[in-house]
Order: C-alpha cells, then sequence, then structure tokens
C-alpha cells in the first residue's frame, strides 16, 4: 500500500461543485483479490461513494510482479 501526501479535491456531486481534503492510496495486489479490497474500502471508508478502481498492469519487473503475487495471500 502507498499512502500519498494529501490533495485538495474537486468533484460533481449531486449537481454541485465539492471541494474536500483527500489522501490518495495505493493498493497493489492480484485481480482476483479486488472484490474483497474494494469491499473493506466500502465498509469502512466515510463516503457513499469512494473511487475504488482497477488499474491493470501490462507489463513490469518479473521479480515485482511475483512479490505482489507471493504477498496478495493464498490464492
Amino acid at each position: 500500500m502507498t499512502i500519498g501526501a494529501p490533495v485538495e479535491s474537486m468533484y460533481h456531486w449531486r449537481g454541485a461543485i465539492e471541494t474536500a481534503q483527500e489522501v490518495p492510496v495505493t493498493i497493489k495486489t492480484r485481480g482476483d483479490r479486488f472484490p474483497a479490497v474494494a469491499e473493506a474500502i466500502r465498509s469502512s471508508h466515510a463516503y457513499e461513494l469512494p473511487e475504488i478502481v482497477a488499474v491493470p498492469i501490462l507489463d513490469g519487473s518479473p521479480a515485482y510482479l511475483a512479490w505482489i503475487d507471493a504477498e496478495s495471500g493464498p490464492r
């Protein structure tokens, strides 16, 4: 997990432009773990609709990708 520095976000919500200070978080895991990670975020996040997106890994260092696989828990 990578926790970034706080950022000021602007977004359209329920007919208005909102601003909020947010902290971006990147969680690296296998695709098959996404549903569990997304549910954990939804169940503990203060927002009604938190930003939860998956970004595919198109390529990477084989050793790093093996590390993600190994550290993502049992299959």
